[in-house]
């Protein structure tokens, strides 16, 4: 006659919550079984749920009355917790990768929604502002915002816009446009020329004028 044995399977429960589960599996011995969790009253279901994190000790009773205890650990969550830093976007790099940090939390089961409706845990943004994002690890959503700038020694309004000196349709005056540094000069200045598409077309060294 096989003795009384079992195994023991649990889920997690959110951070000071009861929401646990311990099954008991893989039973041998005379059915039928009995269970009982924590010193309470047997019942003859093999699930207890709504558990606390924490060890707890499950016993079964077969048939016979021979008896077995072992104990589990029903993990719990930690707190969610999010670092994340202002970034300042470069003339040079013109994107930059907001990528928030998990300092605590399981970062196996978050899930994330930037305000674009994207759900990498990263976004790519070239342009200055506030770029919210919302965290949520099944337990609780953080959200976080992160504030882009541009680097002080580039600001949009630094651009002159000039009527379009390309030709819409072929590239040849494209091709043929130039910078020149002027022969006055009293202020150190450079220019750029940049295609719609943001391209740099030629750039004159810094002069003063």
């Amino acid at each position: 006659m096989p003795a009384v044995n079992f195994d023991l399977a649990a889920t997690r429960t959110c951070h000071n919550a009861s929401e646990g589960e311990i099954s008991v599996l893989n039973l041998t011995g005379l059915a039928p079984f009995l269970f009982s969790i924590d010193g309470e009253a047997l019942q003859g279901q093999p699930i207890f749920n709504g558990l606390p994190g924490g060890i707890h000790s499950v016993l079964v009773e077969d048939a016979n009355g021979c008896r077995l205890a072992r104990d589990i650990t029903v993990q719990e969550s930690a707190l969610l917790e999010l670092l994340v830093e202002d970034v300042v976007l470069s003339c040079e790099a013109g994107v930059a990768t907001l990528r928030p940090i998990v300092v605590a939390g399981d970062t196996a089961s978050i899930s994330w929604t930037w305000e674009d409706g994207s759900h990498n845990p990263w976004l790519l943004v070239n342009q200055a502002g506030t770029y919210k994002v919302v965290a949520d690890d099944g337990c609780e959503a953080v959200e976080r915002s992160i504030n882009v700038t541009w680097d002080d020694d580039y600001k949009r309004t630094d651009f002159s816009t000039f009527p379009t000196a390309f030709h819409p349709t072929t590239t040849a005056s494209t091709m043929n446009f130039g910078c020149f540094q002027a022969r006055t000069s009293r202020s150190f200045h450079s220019n750029s020329a940049f295609s719609t598409a943001g391209a740099t077309r030629c750039s004159s060294p810094s002069t003063r004028r």
